[in-house]
């Protein structure tokens, strides 16, 4: 009810109407009280006009009764009485008639002193009579006047309250607008305390673009007094031209605006600004002028460029998924380490590169970790690569809550890293001490530690089951009393000797143990020791039975017949060539199957490099087979004659060295391989052919050169440093001038990135090179959007084979479309950014988040329009030059340093630039491989 009478009072239409209704009543009123009145005076009158009349007629009365009795007549007070209503009233006919008959009356009777006074006393009847008359229409008048009084009387009451009540109607109004008016008062102060006491910049500016209202805030950023702006342009405030037109464009379209823009402070700094503006409007609706709020982001954005730095830089792959664990954020590690592209695993569930062993105990963990509301938690599990290749990781995960409810859970992030190697190793160290341990409880040799004195630490299985001691009768022995005492005083000796660290190559000795049953058991311990700060702590012998050195010798013959056997029964042919005897000292019997002479022929000094090696491969195999003992192991393919056959062979020798290092020996291994190498011959012409269509297809690209060469020649300030990584390239680039339909010339721009490398990557660059052509010679495009939205429709028309299969092949591209006249370029790009380059600072202009081609969730392409001035420098570049990895620390480019080193350049002419540019990457790579192909396309205005 407050709110629909402060609304009343704040209207002005109806103030005045209520006061002009207030005027009318009081007027009323006042009319009333008037007319009232003058009633009152007429009942006055009509009332005096009867008690004259009533005189009158009672001194008619007078005179006719003195007249009758023969008295003299009063006839002065008769004359009084008519006197007195001459004064009054009476209507003049009245009035004339009752003269006339009242000095009728008088000369009568001044003659009646003489005459008969009998017609006077008829004229006094007649007096007397019309008198009565006229009393009786003044009574009939004063009744209608007394009537009409009383009505007017209530009228006039019923008028003064309704006054009265207007009037104390129109006093509470005035408190209660002297009360609006106060609250308005102090809603202004304290909106004008707001205002100046805001962290944000506000500002307000009429129709006209003139500022008028400029908060502490802005001065303190912009560095204007409010003084020293308001009633300026706002347009002073802008750095940038396009900014300030797509700041008002979007005004005008849509009343309000929300975006970065460039401001400029008063001494000339640029800084980034969020800005969120409105129009301003009366109640009417017509604008009266607009509002802005802005924010200094120029932190933000650096932090933002850092952290998009650290994590393109970031070997660990970071990772974000929504509440059911499907990805939303993937960093270009799970690319360099897992083989995933970006497009990969966004909105795919994390366990797509969980390996399948690994899945329910993955799940379960995770599990675990949400219901239990564990914050943080790290897991080892088997990974699997896009190549199917498991690899073991640690990750971290860490829930996501909400920003407004920290209970409410909405995601997880992971950081995962690569622990492939130290995994394997913990495994294969766990292995290996599981294997040492067992080695140590199931090996036969007797195993002990010890203290310096004697005294048992611990002893292996075999020490009860071939000397028959338990580990509690140990407890009670020492191993000096298990020896004889001359083996005691020659252990002790070798003890001190290490004690002392003298160089004792020597580290064994043979001594004779005590079973429990008493019988003597012939051993050879090697000692070793333990050491801690400085001393032996404690000392280790590992001592086998003599008797099992016999045996192993029997084993180690048994070995070798059993060698002997496996190389009788396969087809390779094998052999032991001794060196210093020169001669074979073991041949296989598969030499019969291979050069058609049996083993004899080898023992009676046959010769195989003179009698069947190739004469043309006798230098390359001696060569070979010489350099054994430097080089090792040999690995060699020649051919032989057996006959008049031809056979090519593949022979591996491998070095056997004596107790000094020196090779005494070497084994070979010979095997037909003819079958392999007439298939490497098959390849190699098939190889050349792949070779020539390569040439032919590099060729194409070379054309593509060339056509860029006679465009510069139109279009100055251009270059393009194209470095393919292999003969055929995966980027493209287009560089033509074009006439639009206003007839202005064009110039159309474009860098593009198509998917892998080599001839597929080629076949789809020229396939979408040209697309994109046919796109600007369709009457349907006409902005770089419409471009690659056209480019888009028609390869997933022409890769889509069924209703439910995709091909994924598509291309990263920048599009720009420049007109030169009117100042103004646009700008599309598919996971491309464009780089405007400007008075020193270089900006970033982001493409849609999605490749030209088949996407999970398909977007329309934004186009992006604004205005260029002389001098301005555009880059259009795909994502390997800056993905090199080079440098003095070999790391990778990163798009932060290309930015700073284009910035450096900027102010040369477009043939220096190129040189430049061609440098610093070649610089950067240095001798490392190229990465990816490498394009960048550069415009100077």
């Amino acid at each position: 009810m407050q709110t629909s009478l402060d609304r009343f009072i704040s209207n002005k239409k109806n103030l005045v109407l209520a006061s002009i209704i207030a005027i009318v009543f009081v007027i009323a009123s006042t009319f009333l009280i008037i007319t009232v009145d003058q009633l009152e005076t007429k009942v006055a009158e009509s009332a005096q006009d009867i008690r004259l009349l009533n005189e009158i007629q009672r001194s008619s009365f007078d005179v006719y009764a003195s007249i009758t009795e023969g008295n003299v007549p009063h006839w002065e007070k008769l004359s009084k009485a008519y006197d007195e209503i001459a004064t009054q009233t009476l209507d003049s006919d009245e009035m004339d008639a009752l003269t006339d008959k009242v000095l009728e009356i008088k000369v009568m009777a001044d003659r009646a002193r003489a005459v008969d006074i009998k017609p006077i006393q008829e004229r006094l009847s007649v007096l007397i009579k019309y008198c009565n008359q006229l009393i009786d229409d003044d009574r009939d008048q004063l009744r209608k006047l007394s009537i009409q009084l009383e009505k007017y009387w209530l009228y006039t009451h019923i008028m003064l309250l309704i006054a009265c009540f207007l009037s104390l109607g129109l006093i509470y109004l005035s408190y209660l607008i002297l009360k609006v008016k106060l609250k308005l008062e102090k809603s202004q102060e304290k909106n004008s305390l707001i205002f100046h006491q805001a962290q944000n910049c506000i500002i307000i500016s009429d129709n006209k673009g003139r500022i008028t209202e400029f908060n502490k805030a802005s001065e303190k950023l912009f560095g204007y007094t409010a003084e020293e702006i308001i009633g300026e342009d706002f347009s002073r405030l802008y750095k940038s031209k396009s900014d300030l037109a797509k700041v008002r464009e979007t005004l005008e379209r849509d009343g309000k605006f929300n975006g970065e823009i460039i401001n400029q402070k008063k001494d000339g700094r640029h800084f980034v600004s969020f800005l969120s503006a409105n129009l301003v409007y009366d109640e009417k609706g017509n604008v009266l002028g607009s509002m802005g709020v802005s924010r200094d982001i120029t932190k933000d954005k650096e932090k933002e460029q850092e952290y998009e730095n650290i994590l393109d830089n970031a070997t660990d792959i970071i990772y974000t998924t929504d509440i059911n664990g499907s990805c939303t954020f993937v960093n270009d590690a799970a690319r360099v380490q897992m083989g995933y592209q970006y497009r990969d695993l966004i909105n795919e569930h994390f366990s797509k590169f969980v390996h399948k062993d690994e899945h329910e105990r993955v799940a379960a963990f995770y599990m675990h970790q949400f219901q239990q509301k564990i914050s943080e938690t790290y897991l080892e599990f088997k990974a699997v690569k896009k190549n199917g290749e498991a690899v073991w990781v640690g990750q971290i995960v860490r829930m996501l809550p909400s920003p407004t409810n920290p209970k409410h859970i909405i995601g997880f992030q992971g950081i995962v890293r690569d622990i492939d190697q130290r995994r394997k190793a913990e495994l294969e160290l766990k292995r290996s001490e599981a294997s040492y341990r067992e080695l140590f409880e199931n090996t036969s040799e007797l195993i002990h530690s010890m203290d310096p004195e004697g005294n048992i630490i611990y002893t292996n299985n075999s020490w009860e089951s071939q000397l028959g001691y338990t580990e509690k009768d140990l407890k009670k022995l020492n191993f000096f009393d298990l020896i004889e005492k001359a083996e005691v005083k020659d252990l002790k000796k070798l003890i001190k000797g290490l004690d002392a660290k003298k160089k004792t190559p020597e580290r064994s000795i043979w001594l004779q143990l005590k079973s429990k049953k008493g019988k003597l058991i012939n051993v050879e311990a090697v000692v070793s020791e333990s050491r801690k700060e400085d001393k032996i702590n404690s000392l280790q012998l590992f001592m086998r039975d003599i008797t099992e050195e016999i045996e192993t010798k029997k084993s180690l013959d048994q070995t070798e017949s059993k060698l002997k056997l496996i190389t009788e029964s396969i087809n390779d042919f094998y052999f032991l060539w001794n060196i210093e005897e020169q001669k074979y000292d073991y041949v296989s019997h598969s030499c019969k199957e291979l050069l058609n002479v049996k083993p004899d022929w080898f023992y009676n000094g046959g010769s195989l490099d003179k009698t069947f090696v190739h004469p043309d491969d006798l230098e390359e195999v001696h060569k070979a087979i010489n350099n054994l003992d430097k080089s090792g192991p040999v690995n060699i393919d020649f051919r032989i004659l057996v006959g008049n056959e031809e056979k090519w062979v593949n022979e591996k020798a491998f070095p056997i060295k004596n107790d000094e290092g020196k090779v005494t020996m070497f084994s070979g291994v010979m095997r037909d391989v003819t079958v392999n190498m007439q298939s490497r011959e098959i390849i190699r012409r098939q190889s050349e052919e792949i070779g020539r269509s390569l040439s032919y297809a590099e060729s194409m690209q070379e054309n593509m050169l060339l056509e860029l060469q006679k465009s510069k020649k139109k279009l100055d300030g251009l270059f393009v440093f194209f470095q393919p990584k292999d003969n055929i390239s995966g980027d493209f680039f287009i560089v033509e001038g074009i006439e639009s339909v206003e007839g202005d010339d064009l110039i159309i721009m474009a860098v593009a990135d198509c998917t892998g490398n080599g001839v597929p990557a080629g076949m789809l660059s020229f396939l979408c090179n040209s697309l994109l052509k046919e796109a600007f010679l369709s009457k349907e495009v006409s902005t770089p959007a419409d471009a690659l939205e056209y480019v888009r429709t028609r390869i997933l028309s022409l890769f889509k084979f069924d209703k439910t299969e995709y091909v994924y092949d598509a291309m990263n591209i920048s599009v720009c479309l420049i007109n030169p006249k009117k100042e103004e370029l646009q700008f599309s790009g598919g996971n491309q950014p464009l780089l405007l380059i400007r008075d020193n600072q270089a900006i970033e202009v982001k493409g849609t988040r999605q490749h030209v081609g088949y996407n999970f969730k398909t977007m329309p392409f934004k186009n992006h329009k604004m205005t260029i001035n002389i001098g301005d420098n555009i880059y259009l570049f795909t994502d390997g030059f800056y993905s090199q990895f080079g440098g003095d620390s070999g790391k990778k480019l990163m798009k932060r340093n290309m930015k700073d080193f284009l910035l450096s350049i900027c102010d040369r002419n477009s043939r220096e630039q190129k040189k430049e540019v061609s440098n610093f990457f070649n610089d950067w790579k240095g001798e490392l491989d190229q990465l990816d192909d490498v394009t960048l396309a550069g415009y100077q205005v």
